[in-house]
């Protein structure tokens, strides 16, 4: 079964272990998803077999932990 996958659809690979969260910019063919990074200056493309879409409240988490990663390093800069 196909997923429907649409340009702005915030996503993952699951092939990378949902390492980057991306946003979709383009979709050819309801096959391929050509994509931008949001927290990593990355441009890529994926098979939709391969992308998961991630929830408001995944996004919110995410956003979360690299706040917590900023503050730990900023901590011991000073």
């Amino acid at each position: 079964m196909l997923k429907i996958i649409k340009t702005g659809d915030i996503v993952a690979r699951k092939s990378y272990n949902q390492d980057v969260i991306f946003i979709v910019d383009l979709v050819i063919d309801n096959k391929i998803a050509i994509l931008t990074g949001i927290t990593t200056r990355l441009k890529a493309d994926s098979h939709i077999d391969d992308l998961e879409i991630i929830s408001k409240k995944e996004i919110h988490n995410i956003y979360k932990k690299i706040d917590e990663k900023i503050d730990k390093i900023s901590n011991k800069a000073n």
